[in-house]
Parts: structure tokens; C-alpha cells; sequence
């Protein structure tokens, strides 16, 4: 799982911005972006199947010392979200927002909770899905 830096990073190469040494300290607007990016975009998704069952109250990141957290208080947090839906995620929000195509993001961002929820609805079933 990744943490919060670690997400912060990959969305800046992938943005082609300047690549963070912190992440909650930073005064660089590029990196607020992406931050309320994550925020905005772990709401949503803690709505969606299958998180919604997943990770309750909105609690979608763990401290250092194991406590749940629903908001992003260092850059050490390790966000309990898939790291390739985050990424994803935060990237078509963040062009989104600044006015640059965002449909190839999004489109792998729903493909990537797809995939998620098959899984988990297989692993519910006891390994199967009739269909």
C-alpha cells in the first residue's frame, strides 16, 4: 500500500510536475492540487462498490501507529485505497480541474474499480460468478 508521499509523487510524474520531498508541508500549489485531488477523490470512491463495504465511516488511511484516519495528516499515511485507482483517480481530477483532457484517466480509473469489484464480489461468493 502506498502512503500519502508515495501517491503524491507518482500523480506529479504522471502530471509532469516537480516531484515533491513532502507532501503535507509543501507550499507549492501543484502539490495542493493533487492533495485535494486524493481528498476529493477517496470521498467518492468510499461511496462506490466495493469500498463502500470496505472501509467504513470514511476511514480511508492508517498512521504510523495503526490508528484509521479520514483525512490525509502526514505524509508517512498509508492510504487503504487501491494504489492504481488513487493514482488514477487523482490524475483525471486533477487535469479535469485544470482544463486538460481527463478521458483516458477516467476510463482506467472505472476499469480499475471494475476489476475491484468483480474480485470482491467473487471472494464473497466463494470464488465464483455465474454469469
Amino acid at each position: 500500500m502506498a502512503t500519502v508521499l508515495d501517491l503524491v509523487k507518482a500523480s506529479a510524474i504522471r502530471l509532469v510536475q516537480p516531484v515533491p520531498s513532502a507532501a503535507m508541508s509543501s507550499t507549492d500549489p501543484h502539490v495542493a492540487q493533487i492533495l485535494a485531488a486524493m481528498v476529493t477523490s477517496a470521498d467518492e470512491l468510499l461511496g462506490r462498490y466495493p469500498l463502500k463495504r470496505q472501509l467504513f465511516g470514511g476511514l480511508w488511511l492508517r498512521d504510523k501507529d495503526g490508528r484509521s484516519l479520514s483525512a490525509p495528516n502526514a505524509d508517512t499515511d498509508t492510504v487503504l485505497i487501491d494504489e492504481t485507482l488513487m493514482r488514477s483517480s487523482i490524475i483525471w481530477r486533477w487535469r479535469y480541474t485544470n482544463g486538460y483532457d481527463y478521458a483516458e484517466e477516467f476510463r482506467a480509473a472505472e476499469e480499475r474499480l471494475s476489476i475491484l469489484a468483480n474480485d470482491y464480489t467473487k471472494a464473497q461468493r466463494g470464488g465464483s460468478i455465474q454469469g
